[in-house]
């Protein structure tokens, strides 16, 4: 079903983390707003904001993605969305599929900074999120995967009850 690597979809929502509300906001005012003149747009370029270089990784980001990848991505978006009537994902897809070419890197931003919908749609799809306390980082992994971990940290356990025995 999905065709976006998962580590594609960590880096983003890590991208997203770390867009300020602020910046998000300050370009939906941009949009409406009169445009500038050309001096006040050079300095607005000058005070250069980590928030805008956040938000510029995470425009760049999607911008890389080709139109089919966004689309799932707003697919997973309408999955998990409480506001969503998309109750599968050929319905979600086709919510997603309604939204104009021309806004769906702007949607998808909104969905990603606003929203823990892509997140909340992974988990229904059996892929969840777990902190690695040596890392920051969050790491996607699927239902399967934590099984088969479960499984190697219990034979690894039987593996030492056994040792403890052969030292006795």
């Amino acid at each position: 079903m999905l065709t976006v690597p998962i580590d594609v979809i960590a880096d983003l929502l890590d991208k997203a983390s770390i867009v300020e509300l602020s910046v998000l906001e300050m370009i939906e005012d941009e949009e409406t707003a009169e445009p500038e003149t050309a001096d006040a747009v050079a300095e607005d370029d000058d005070a250069e904001n980590p928030d805008d270089d956040a938000y510029r990784e995470l425009v760049a980001a999607i911008e890389a993605l080709s139109p089919d990848q966004v689309y799932e991505l707003l697919t997973l978006a309408q999955l998990g969305a409480e506001e969503s009537e998309a109750e599968t994902w050929d319905e979600a897809a086709a919510e997603a599929r309604a939204i104009p070419e021309d806004v769906t890197g702007e949607e998808l931003i909104r969905a990603l900074v606003l929203t823990d919908a892509i997140e909340n749609a992974l988990e229904q799809l059996g892929y969840t999120f777990e902190d690695d306390d040596d890392d920051d980082d969050d790491m996607i992994e699927t239902e399967d995967e934590d099984e088969d971990e479960d499984d190697d940290d219990e034979e690894e356990d039987e593996a030492d009850r056994g040792k403890d025995k052969n030292q006795r």
